[in-house]
């Protein structure tokens, strides 16, 4: 099967980054298996399995990045995956300045060298983010990762990949037209269920990018 490979900054630890993702069981949509991340993506109107594994030096570490179907991988759905990838793992972020800052700081040196590589995991869209952090409000992580799990298995959507099921966090159109009463069965305050529904019908019109916020 055919693999993109793209390279990160070093230090980088892969697993810890991936782990960090999928810092909970109850997490629907990040997976980390047998030292593989994997995780479904709607895109380009189909869905694709991505799956990525460590390559590389410790000094010149890349990731192998592979995508299913094979047969519906055109090369706008690959750049747009590495993009996604890129971004989620933040091959580009250089510690090398933070390692700088820190001389002279025992404590966190320490702290530094516990976790050396272990990059900035992000969400692959603003909305995603902005989601889980009103999922997250006044509640503990491990619930607020229960209700995500919910919210995702109602509606996003899945695909069966070797016996495993992979879910898409649900796109902006699926919530947007949820209702208040939907999200309250799955365990969510009322507040909570209208800024998510608010949130998604204004996404869902035009995409919502940091920069405007």
């Amino acid at each position: 099967m055919p693999t993109s490979i793209i390279r990160a900054c070093p230090p980088f630890d892969f697993a810890a980054t991936a782990r960090f993702l999928r810092f909970t069981e109850a997490e629907a949509v990040d997976t980390f298996r047998e030292h593989r991340y994997a995780r479904a993506f709607h895109l380009k109107g189909r869905l694709y399995l991505v799956r990525v594994e460590a390559r590389g030096t410790a000094t010149r570490p890349s990731l192998g990045i592979t995508v299913e179907p094979e047969s519906a991988s055109t090369p706008q759905v690959v750049e747009k995956v590495e993009e996604l990838i890129r971004h989620i793992f933040t091959v580009k972020h250089d510690l090398a300045g933070w390692q700088t800052q820190i001389v002279g700081d025992e404590l966190m040196q320490q702290i530094a060298a516990e976790h050396c590589g272990l990059h900035l995991a992000c969400w692959p869209t603003l909305f995603e983010a902005l989601v889980v952090s009103i999922l997250s409000q006044q509640i503990s992580t491990a619930v607020a990762m229960v209700l995500k799990r919910r919210v995702v298995e109602r509606f996003g959507e899945s695909l069966k990949v070797e016996g495993h099921t992979y879910y898409t966090f649900p796109r902006p159109d699926a919530l947007a037209q949820s209702s208040v009463e939907d999200l309250r069965a799955l365990g969510l305050s009322n507040a909570k269920a209208l800024s998510i529904i608010e949130l998604a019908r204004a996404d869902a019109v035009v995409e919502i990018e940091s920069d405007a916020l």
